[in-house]
């Protein structure tokens, strides 16, 4: 984008989880709100020298990752990629045009904006501009040099085909408006908030005539039955802009900040060895074009004729027999890999019970404290970790809600995916399977507090809300007796076939959780702290009864007993978005288990 038109800034780490192209970010400027929806991976190039081409040092590989996103969504990936940042003409390289100097794009969304003072709704282009900005403000409200800005419609609208677009203001006053005068255009609404509280109070109504409505009901299931959805993909920054006008799916209004207009599909795998990813990070792209080759002989006799040349760009010293030899254990490794992640990492962090000491993942199994040692058969402290998370698409409304999930994916179709590469720590607790099964067949409360998710036992996994909801209570203990905020720590669950175990780790990019402080959190001593948090968390909430009831808790996010107060945590920590939780289901166990006493 032009520099005039730089309006904000964000995280890398951002991009993934929060504001990953087709999102909604609201942008602060001076006393002005700009909305903006990001822009799609085409738009990740780079400004003013004209090279589209990837930096190197943005790119990285992990051939697992890429197997899974295969086999799960049918994408060919070669590699993954950070957001592209912006540096200063001092930091830049220039004897190195592959450096970069980029921004995200976005486009203003939604353009509809009313005026604080005056109330009109208008289009963007209606309201004036202001000199080298991309604020709007209100000319007749302004006095002097205090402009009165104008700010964003709150409402917006989506299906579930992933379409979006601006709330229809005039359809529905036409539809729903009393004392029309039938003469007038009705070309200036107006949207006012009036005494009182909720929609039923915000009053849409004419500037030229006595014409009004009130917005009650925009969010009901028929609300805006008969407005057809006008197929527009506003985060995409060409033709295909409206490239599904026919769509016939049913059009729901919600807010402009709704988490539900935007749901990131992700996935994540945590490096284990034998995988050598340094390799492939070293030779970059020789890397995939070494591996497409189907056959032993193709891929030495590729090797053979690039090796000078890979040396040579990737300032490497490659033999023919080394590399060959990391290239052939490489193909090994991929034909004996799991497609389920999970598989591999599990096995990484129990199969020896020994320590582990390779350059991106550091194991070191620790005593088990007496308090929990009837329900847990292994600690391990995870001094080093690497996670790669890559944004493979997203979904709107109800991509969550699995048992009435008939949206969309929306997959990205480049040849590469945007993601973070993370470095961390943390630590892993394997289960006593047996007992845990045993415990969720024939405790009475783990069955009450599962029928409030779901009448249909068969769809849910009990294992997985079991863990999940112990995993939730031990990160708030972690997170007391560590000093690390909750947003920092983020959890994996391993609850598949012949698993049963937790990897809680350090989650952010930055230098918050790099000292180890997390993985001292293994120590007997401290292990035993942190589940008499856990069942403190677990048997008490200060928004009990009700909490206990499950009478807080979103149905739609198929949970049981739970609400902020107690397990819910802020979502970038959280593998499932906050859904499958029941804090009774592990309040009982604990208990049982007494683990309220502290010992070594």
């Amino acid at each position: 984008m032009a520099e005039k038109n730089k309006v904000g800034e964000v995280r890398r780490s951002q991009i993934v989880m929060l504001y990953g192209p087709g999102s909604l970010m609201n942008l602060k400027s001076e006393n002005a709100t700009i909305s903006i929806i990001m822009g799609d991976l085409d738009t990740w190039a780079f400004k003013k020298t004209g090279n589209t081409k990837v930096s190197k040092n943005q790119r990285f590989w992990d051939d697992r990752l890429k197997k899974s996103i295969k086999e799960k969504y049918d994408a060919d990936v070669d590699y993954f990629k950070l957001a592209p940042i912006e540096v200063s003409d001092k930091e830049r390289n220039f004897d190195n045009d592959m450096t970069p100097k980029a921004n995200l794009v976005g486009n203003i969304f939604p353009k509809q904006m009313i005026c604080r003072k005056c109330h009109k709704l208008k289009d963007l282009g209606e309201w004036t501009p202001e000199d080298k900005s991309q604020r709007r403000y209100c000319v007749s409200c302004t006095t002097g040099k205090n402009k009165e800005y104008v700010l964003p419609s709150r409402f917006v609208t989506a299906c579930q085909n992933g379409h979006l677009d601006e709330f229809p203001y005039r359809w529905w006053f036409l539809q729903r408006g009393k004392n029309l005068d039938q003469d007038c255009d009705h070309q200036v609404l107006k949207l006012e908030q009036k005494k009182g509280l909720g929609l039923g109070s915000l009053m849409l109504t004419c500037r030229d005539c006595d014409g009004f409505t009130s917005m009650s009901g925009i969010f009901s299931k028929d609300g805006l039955r008969g407005f057809k959805c006008t197929g527009r993909n506003p985060w995409r920054m060409d033709e295909r802009d409206h490239v599904d006008e026919d769509c016939s799916a049913p059009v729901k209004a919600q807010q402009r900040n709704s988490k539900t207009l935007w749901q990131p599909i992700s996935m994540s795998a945590i490096y284990v060895p034998p995988w050598d990813d340094r390799t492939a990070n070293a030779i970059q792209e020789w890397w995939t074009r070494i591996l497409k080759k189907s056959s032993r002989e193709d891929r030495e006799l590729y090797i053979k004729v690039n090796l000078t040349e890979i040396n040579e760009e990737s300032n490497t010293k490659y033999t023919f027999e080394s590399l060959s030899e990391l290239v052939e254990k490489e193909v090994e490794n991929n034909n004996k890999s799991n497609i389920d992640l999970k598989v591999d990492e599990y096995l990484a962090f129990t199969k020896n019970r020994n320590s582990i000491d390779d350059r991106h993942f550091k194991t070191r199994n620790m005593d088990v404290p007496k308090n929990i040692s009837s329900f847990v058969t292994e600690i391990s402290e995870v001094t080093k970790l690497r996670e790669v998370r890559a944004l493979v698409g997203f979904k709107r409304l109800n991509g969550r809600d699995e048992k009435n999930n008939i949206g969309r994916d929306i997959i990205f179709e480049n040849k590469w995916l945007p993601a973070t590469e993370v470095f961390g720590e943390g630590f892993f607790i394997e289960f006593d399977h047996k007992l845990i099964l045993k415990y969720l067949k024939n405790d009475p409360t783990t069955r009450d507090d599962l029928k409030k998710i779901t009448v249909d036992m068969d769809a849910i996994d009990e294992k997985y809300v079991f863990l999940h909801s112990l995993s939730h209570v031990i990160m708030k203990g972690a997170s007391i007796e560590s000093g690390y905020s909750l947003s920092s720590i983020r959890e994996r669950i391993y609850a598949g076939d012949n698993q049963c175990g937790i990897l809680i780790y350090t989650s952010a990019s930055d230098s918050e959780g790099t000292l180890g402080g997390l993985s001292r959190l293994a120590k007997p001593e401290r292990m035993s702290r942190i589940f008499k948090y856990s069942y403190l968390n677990a048997s008490k909430c200060s928004n009990d009864p009700l909490c206990s009831y499950g009478t807080l808790s979103d149905s739609e996010e198929q949970n049981g007993s739970i609400c902020h107060s107690c397990l819910l945590l802020p979502e970038t920590s959280c593998e499932n978005f906050n859904s499958r939780l029941s804090r009774m289901m592990i309040e009982n166990f604990l208990h049982k288990h007494n683990v309220t006493h502290i010992s070594k």
